[in-house]
């Protein structure tokens, strides 16, 4: 198994559509974000790709990428995983058009395009290219392994 770790949300200003809800707690304090959970065909590429593309950095036996936890494992014994459908865009919103969870999203502090350029070097495939999101922040769609989406939003 491969933890990628992030730290807890922090107020860095006025950032992308949740700043409003920053510094304001969980509505019920008993509860704290812990991980994202991802079934991986192969972990150990899985977790190198989140520290080639995206920056992440392993440490022991985790992997630390800003602000989120994700857990990466194999194929336990008995599961069949199935595999996801491709995230695609529609009118006015991107989807996998299915039940569960869609995908997850990072903020971004810099230049969003120029990190899309470095990206797309790298080969990173987009299904959904950079755009102007709802109130008019960049965002895009890259295409993890395993099927896996991330939202990147420029703050």
């Amino acid at each position: 198994m491969v933890v990628i770790i992030a730290g807890a949300w922090q107020d860095t200003g006025s950032c992308g559509r949740w700043a409003s809800y920053r510094g304001k707690g969980m509505s019920n304090p008993a509860f704290k974000f812990d991980h994202v959970h991802i079934i991986s065909q192969d972990p150990h590429a899985s977790a190198r790709w989140y520290v080639e593309i995206l920056g992440a950095r392993i440490a022991r036996d985790f992997v630390e990428l800003g602000g989120m936890t994700v857990l990466i494992r194999g194929k336990r014994p008995g599961e069949d995983p199935a595999p996801a459908r491709p995230i695609r865009p529609y009118a006015d919103f991107s989807s996998h058009n299915g039940w569960g969870t869609d995908h997850f999203g990072f903020l971004y502090q810099g230049d969003l395009t120029a990190f899309c350029a470095e990206l797309r070097a790298k080969g990173v495939h987009f299904p959904v290219e950079l755009k102007e999101g709802v109130g008019g922040s960049l965002l895009c769609y890259v295409a993890a392994p395993d099927g896996v989406s991330i939202e990147i939003m420029q703050c």
